[in-house]
C-alpha cells in the first residue's frame, strides 16, 4: 500500500477504519462460530468437553445452581445479556422455571 504525502491526512482515518471493521467482523465471527446452546447439563457436558467457547443456557438465577455449574462443570456465568433468547423454559441446572439466558465458559 502506498500512500502519497498529499493524501496522509485523509487516506490514514480511511485505512484504520477498514482495519477497524475488519477486526471486529472476525472477532464476531469467532464468537458466533464458538457459541453454542444447551438445554440439558448432558448437553452442556458435551458441549464444554468437546468445543471451548461460550454455552448458553437457561438459569433460574440461583446461587446454588451457578456453584453447581462451577464444580460440575467448571464453568462460570461470563455474561447475561440484555437482549435475551429463550432457549427453554427450564434451568439447565435444576430444571426449575428459568429467569434468563446465560452465557456459560470455561477458562483456558
Amino acid at each position: 500500500l502506498f500512500v502519497s504525502m498529499d493524501e496522509l491526512e485523509t487516506k490514514i482515518p480511511e485505512i484504520l477504519d477498514e482495519v477497524q471493521a475488519s477486526l471486529y467482523n472476525k472477532a464476531l465471527s469467532m464468537r458466533d462460530s464458538k457459541t453454542f446452546k444447551a438445554e440439558t447439563m448432558d448437553e452442556m457436558e458435551k458441549i464444554l468437553n468437546e468445543t471451548p467457547g461460550f454455552v448458553k443456557a437457561m438459569w433460574c438465577g440461583d446461587a446454588e445452581c451457578e456453584n453447581a455449574m462451577k464444580e460440575k462443570m467448571a464453568a462460570t456465568a461470563r455474561c447475561i445479556p440484555f437482549e435475551q433468547d429463550k432457549i427453554s423454559d427450564k434451568c439447565v441446572c435444576c430444571q426449575k422455571e428459568a429467569k434468563q439466558m446465560v452465557y456459560w465458559g470455561r477458562a483456558y
